[in-house]
């Protein structure tokens, strides 16, 4: 498993924490994540690594940037999924962004599917609640545990046993 997979597997399992438990992607991770992705794809592969890794962040970015410009995902989900981008490159990148959107999808039916059960979630954990925002009500989508498991289901066989 090469260096850039490894940052970022241990950056996506910090904002999925942090996503899940507060709704931020902290910049204090994404970037310095970002900068040893690239770093990572230059020392293994020279320009061509420095090539993918910023063709993929500007590829999955990209991509990103037009759904927040939509007002589809929040902010730090564009730094998320560039990160996904300079981590494996543009066409790992887009796969891992297709399983990503299906899970968070699930997820979000998950989470709907709770709170019009009316369950309640014990005191200091997230509410899966819907909650009321101007011109409609908020489901809420955790786009980082989504792009963890989309990125270790995707991933798998790749990796040395």
């Amino acid at each position: 498993m090469a260096a850039a997979n490894v940052v970022l597997l241990l950056a996506l399992a910090v904002l999925a924490w942090t996503d899940f438990w507060r709704r931020v992607i902290p910049n204090v991770v994404v970037y310095p994540a970002v900068g040893a992705c690239v770093s990572s794809w230059v020392w293994d592969a020279g320009l061509d690594g420095l090539v993918s890794a910023l063709g993929g962040m500007a590829v999955c970015g990209g991509l990103a940037y037009l759904a927040w410009r939509s007002a589809a995902i929040g902010g730090g989900d564009v730094k998320l999924v560039a990160l996904i981008g300079a981590g494996l490159g543009w066409m790992d990148g887009l796969n891992v962004l297709l399983w990503t959107s299906v899970v968070a999808a699930l997820l979000m039916l998950g989470a709907v599917g709770l709170s019009s059960l009316k369950l309640h979630v014990q005191r200091g954990r997230p509410a899966l609640r819907a909650r009321p925002v101007e011109g409609g009500v908020q489901h809420p989508m955790f786009l980082a545990p989504a792009a963890l498991a989309a990125v270790i289901v995707t991933s798998w066989p790749a990796w040395p046993l």
